[in-house]
């Protein structure tokens, strides 16, 4: 029964990827019906995927799993983990013939896990990287950001008399040109060869760079 306000909040999967608007409930349940700060989380209905909370206790929906890990499995393992299962399952299903994952897809799936040790080292890893990653990929968003205000702007000014629309020169051509595009590549594919760090500097992460700096620019 979800209320305006209550005592707990109500953890939806909207709430977990893009819904900022919560419900509550002073309904008091079984205590495998909250989840409390640090709990790993599924989302298996129309945006599915892994979440570890990050919060106060909540009662969460049906719509959402809570896992219990066996001792030799760490939460952040576990989670990088359920990431490539869940970007798997995504993949053969195409994306758009299946909304949800079942029970079942989950119970034919085998977790291969190394020691402890290889986990904590496998996670340090991959924070760092992802962190990186994270950060360029915010830069590169910032740009887009602004040449959407630029557009809006310059679709603004031009309508509305307020910005003359004269023949184009050389100077703005140059702007757009073949050679200007090509070094907006090579310092896009700077940067994330400098994020990513001597380790990352091989042909196989050059080739990344590159094609990322294609699909940016």
């Amino acid at each position: 029964e979800f209320e305006t306000e209550g005592k707990y909040r109500v953890l939806r999967v909207g709430n977990l990827f893009s819904n900022p608007k919560w419900y509550y409930s002073n309904l008091e349940l079984e205590e495998d019906k909250y989840c409390d700060n640090g709990d790993l989380l599924y989302a298996w209905s129309m945006s599915y995927g892994p979440v570890i909370w990050n919060g106060e206790r909540v009662i969460y929906h049906y719509h959402i799993w809570k896992t219990k890990l066996s001792k030799e499995l760490t939460t952040q393992f576990a989670y990088y983990y359920l990431i490539a299962l869940s970007n798997n399952i995504k993949a053969e299903s195409h994306a758009t013939t299946m909304g949800f994952v079942t029970m079942k897809t989950m119970n034919n799936s085998y977790v291969v896990f190394p020691s402890l040790d290889e986990q904590s080292a496998i996670t340090t890893y991959l924070d760092t990287q992802c962190a990186k990653i994270d950060e360029l990929v915010s830069e590169k968003q910032s740009f887009i950001d602004d040449l959407e205000s630029y557009k809006k702007s310059l679709i603004y000014e031009v309508v509305t008399g307020k910005k003359r629309v004269v023949e184009p020169t050389m100077m703005t051509l140059s702007m757009f040109s073949s050679d200007i595009l090509l070094y907006q590549k090579a310092l896009v594919m700077l940067r994330g060869l400098d994020l990513l760090g001597p380790s990352g500097r091989g042909r196989i992460h050059l080739q990344k760079c590159m094609y990322t700096s294609e699909c940016v620019l």
